[in-house]
Parts: structure tokens; C-alpha cells; sequence
């Protein structure tokens, strides 16, 4: 992977209208269907499944590439049936890590959405002075945890037997100390994506800051798809190669091509562009 990439807000602006007028022309709606409250996220795992989050609700939802939901769970509470404002969820082909922020928890589940196991931060060996309230989990390739602490401004590592290993993120990070982070994301195997409101930071898995990069418009959501890095406002999705930041494979104004202006989450599935709004899953073609 390249990162050592400079980028001219200038020269990336230009080229989003470039590469927008291009790809409106080969960005068609393929269907939608209303199945939320209040949609918060989602997770979309290597072999199609789809697994979102309602806040209102405080339930979890199995779907699958029609839309068709499977499974769910939850409900309001702090028991281990339940959750108390979940504000992400991170999944992979075997199973589904769910923050659980009020909770001060991760609730781990099967691929169908048996229940496992509460990874709790707090219950590890190392003392935390300040108040965790987890805002994002994600797991390295290696069985590591990776818990975001916006409250803190800093990630947590602990390893697969829940030991703490390290922060990073915070002071100590000098110029890649997080300021208001949003959304974390992981390529699994060499990379931290942290998600601030106008600037994406890259950490390797040991907490070694590697690069930050501008952005000009307010995001307030990312995925990690098949090699592409997809980025949101409320209205806007800006679609990255994750070998090359420089060159936006494309930007879609929702909100004047479809009057779509509450975005939560976008990914890219076998060349389909699927899109969580608060209320709806939504599924467009993309064509080269």
C-alpha cells in the first residue's frame, strides 16, 4: 500500500467535478426498501451480509443482498439480550463485534446473531483513570482489539485474551493526536483508519502515526470495500482506491440526483454501491 501521498485541496476539488461528471452517467438506482427507525451504521462482511444497527430501537439486524432481514436482537436494557445506545458494529465472515457505548461494552455475536461474549475494556489489567465510553471496535487479522475512545480522544489496544497492550491517539501521538474522531476502520492486517470531521489519520497497528490527509467537506462516516475507501456526508459519498488518495474514483450528490440528505453509511459490494440512510437500505449499479 502507498501512503506517502500529499494531497492540494485545490487540485482534489477539480477533480471530484471531473470524475462526478463521469461516473453520473453509469450511477443508476437499482432498488430501496424502508426497514429502520433511526439506522446509526452498518457492516457489510466478506461474503454479502449486511448487519446495521438501529439507535432508536437499540436492536441489531441481519440482512442479506436483497434486503431481506434474517435475524435480529436487542432491545433496550443492560443485560446481555439488550443495549443501551449502540453506535457501531464491525463484522467479519464468522462473527460481529457490537459497541455498546452506554453499556461501556463490546457484545460479541455469531455470524447469525447468537449471542457469545461481552468483551468489557475495563475489566483488563491495565487502570483507567478517565470514563470509557466506547464509540468504535474493530479487530486485526491477529484476534486484536481496537476500541475507540472519542470521549479520551485515543484508541485502546488489547489483545485476543482481552490483555491491554497500549494507546495511542492521545498526547503522545504529537501531530497524529486525534481531536474529534468519528469512525474507526481497519484494513485487518497493516492499518488504522481514524475518521475526524475534516481529516482522515492513518496509524500503523502499533500505534505509529503514518499519514493525515484533508478533507474538504464535513464527513461524518467511512467503510473499508473491496480496496475502495467510502466516504459520507449526510448528502455526498466520496469513493477512494485505498492504494491511491490522490485520485478519487468518484463523488455522488445524493441529494440533487435522488432529494437523499440523511446518509449514514456507504460500501461498495460486487460493483454495487449499497447506501444506509436513516430509514432505508438502499442499492445502486456502478459500470466502468
Amino acid at each position: 500500500m502507498v501512503f506517502y501521498i500529499s494531497i492540494m485541496r485545490k487540485f482534489v476539488i477539480i477533480f471530484f467535478l471531473f470524475v462526478s461528471q463521469m461516473w453520473s452517467q453509469k450511477f443508476e438506482l437499482n432498488f430501496q426498501k424502508k426497514l429502520f427507525d433511526n439506522a446509526v451504521c452498518f457492516s457489510i462482511n466478506q461474503i454479502g451480509s449486511i448487519y446495521v444497527v438501529d439507535g432508536f430501537r437499540n436492536e441489531i439486524y441481519l440482512a442479506d443482498s436483497s434486503f431481506e432481514i434474517k435475524e435480529s436482537y436487542g432491545g433496550s436494557g443492560s443485560d446481555e439480550l439488550s443495549f443501551d445506545s449502540p453506535v457501531d458494529i464491525f463484522a467479519t465472515s464468522l462473527t460481529v463485534f457490537v459497541t455498546d457505548r452506554n453499556n461501556n461494552r463490546i457484545q460479541v455475536f455469531d455470524r447469525k446473531l447468537n449471542f457469545i461474549y461481552t468483551f468489557d475494556p475495563k475489566s483488563s489489567n491495565h487502570i483507567f483513570d478517565e470514563i470509557l465510553y466506547p464509540a468504535g471496535c474493530v479487530i486485526s487479522t491477529a484476534g486484536d482489539y481496537f476500541i475507540l475512545d472519542n470521549e479520551n480522544n485515543r484508541v485502546l489496544k488489547f489483545d485476543s485474551n482481552g490483555k491491554f497492550i497500549l494507546q495511542f491517539g492521545n498526547y503522545e501521538s504529537g501531530a497524529y493526536q486525534l481531536t474529534n474522531p468519528k469512525k474507526m476502520l481497519t484494513d485487518g492486517f497493516n492499518y488504522i483508519f481514524i475518521l475526524e470531521l475534516n481529516r482522515l489519520i492513518i496509524f500503523d497497528l502499533f500505534g505509529n502515526g503514518v499519514i493525515q490527509i484533508p478533507i474538504d467537506i464535513d464527513i461524518i462516516s467511512a467503510s473499508l470495500s473491496e480496496n475502495y475507501l467510502i466516504l459520507n456526508s449526510e448528502y455526498e459519498i466520496l469513493i477512494f482506491s485505498i492504494n491511491d488518495f490522490r485520485h478519487p474514483v468518484g463523488i455522488f450528490n445524493l441529494e440533487k440526483d435522488f432529494s437523499i440528505n440523511d446518509i449514514r453509511q456507504a460500501a461498495i459490494v460486487k460493483n454495487k454501491l449499497i447506501v444506509l440512510t436513516k430509514e432505508r437500505l438502499i442499492k445502486f449499479n456502478l459500470s466502468n
